[in-house]
């Protein structure tokens, strides 16, 4: 059985605490002096205070897009600021026709022993087969592509899926410009999730 504690960031499965498609892919760690974090693929440094407004940003637009999804969304509590993303959010939506099936929804891989929530997996117009869409309001997120290869494993493994599946990276400009769709290709984004998974299980095996 899989239980999330969503404020903590915590997957457990049958009570013992599994490792999370972010925390495998390990994309940015904290500096001990607590000044900043640095990307661990490409050394890319950014001071705690940005990094960490910018994640409180992402999370609140991904908390507005599951509620403009379950049709719960109240236009007019929301923080001004949120609103430009959201509005492009909702036009992505009208534009490609989205009928979402799993929204935010956590799973688990047995086979593989990891756990994650993908943001939206569902149909969109102008493609024939499932797709997994995951939204992000920075430019430039080098590591989305082995992130949502990571989801599909997962999904593969708990539904027993087997037919294809097309994956994109939705960006929603803070500023509220126009959103980009991009389609995801690259064939080796699983493979180099895997390869971070293992490297965590190695580490943090007992």
């Amino acid at each position: 059985m899989l239980t999330f504690e969503e404020q903590n960031h915590i997957y457990r499965w049958n009570g013992k605490v599994v490792p999370s498609v972010t925390q495998a892919l390990r994309e940015w760690v904290k500096l001990g002096n607590g000044r900043g974090y640095v990307h661990t693929v490409y050394g890319t440094y950014i001071d705690t205070p940005t990094f960490e407004n910018a994640g409180d940003f992402g999370t609140a637009v991904h908390m507005g897009a599951k509620l403009i999804m379950t049709a719960s969304l109240d236009w007019d509590a929301l923080d001004p600021a949120l609103v430009p993303p959201l509005k492009e959010f909702t036009r992505w939506m009208d534009d490609y026709k989205v009928k979402p099936q799993y929204v935010e929804e956590p799973m688990y891989s047995e086979k593989h022993r990891v756990a994650g929530t993908p943001d939206i997996i569902g149909t969109i117009q102008g493609f024939r087969h499932l797709d997994i869409t995951d939204i992000k309001t920075g430019l430039m997120n080098e590591m989305t592509g082995p992130q949502i290869g990571g989801y599909e494993i997962i999904f593969r493994d708990q539904e027993k899926y087997r037919k294809p599946i097309v994956r994109h990276e939705l960006i929603l400009p803070r500023d509220g410009s126009p959103y980009k769709f991009k389609l995801l290709t690259k064939s080796t984004d699983g493979a180099f999730f895997l390869s971070r998974l293992f490297q965590w299980q190695c580490l943090n095996s007992k």
